[in-house]
């Protein structure tokens, strides 16, 4: 998984600096502009696909990563280290929800033997066998939320219904991450302009 760390803020502003821009007229820069914009994501649409949510958070990555590194070089308005601190985040928890961490990490506490066995009528039944666990560590970390669904269904609390409890964990873990993500885009996504 990708680790984004907030960038360097250069010392001086955009309107301190020498540009070619400054000397052609305004229809040209944007023709120049648009033909950038067209290369650069070419293999953002090119990659995408319509059948799952990876993609809507691909592109979503993208415009974060473009619109943070414009701000962030441009240095023209005072809130630019938190800007890029929340991009940061934003893109930091996109990651997150793309590579389910939260909904697998759960995984990290169980060791499973798994086999299969043919059937008489010629299919396949898979079985699972659990050789080590250590879910109570698992909950204990994040206790808050444990007790949050052991009070919505106390019946995961007991000793057959760990695994489950553990993966409800994962799902509420992966879920409040999705939460945070638009929750910070929906507070600062209006202050994020140069």
């Amino acid at each position: 998984m990708k680790i984004h760390k907030p960038l360097p803020i250069p010392k001086d502003s955009a309107w301190d600096r020498p540009s070619w821009k400054k000397h052609i007229p305004y229809w040209a820069r944007e023709i120049v502009h648009g033909i950038s914009n067209i290369i650069k994501w070419a293999p953002i649409i090119y990659k995408d696909r319509n059948w799952d949510d990876h993609y809507i958070f691909e592109i979503l990555k993208f415009k974060l990563l473009q619109q943070r590194e414009e701000l962030v070089n441009a240095n023209r308005h005072t809130g630019i280290e938190e800007t890029n601190r929340y991009i940061t985040i934003c893109l930091n928890l996109i990651e997150h929800i793309q590579n389910e961490t939260y909904g697998t990490e759960y995984q990290d506490y169980v060791r499973e033997k798994i086999w299969s066995e043919s059937t008489k009528d010629g299919t396949y039944a898979l079985h699972s066998e659990i050789v080590f666990e250590n879910f109570s560590g698992y909950f204990l970390k994040y206790q808050n939320q444990t007790r949050r669904l052991l009070k919505k269904d106390p019946e995961l609390g007991l000793p057959e219904n760990k695994q489950r409890l553990a993966l409800r964990l994962g799902n509420l873990n992966q879920y409040r991450c999705q939460t945070l993500l638009f929750k910070i885009l929906g507070e600062k996504i209006n202050h994020w302009w140069d």
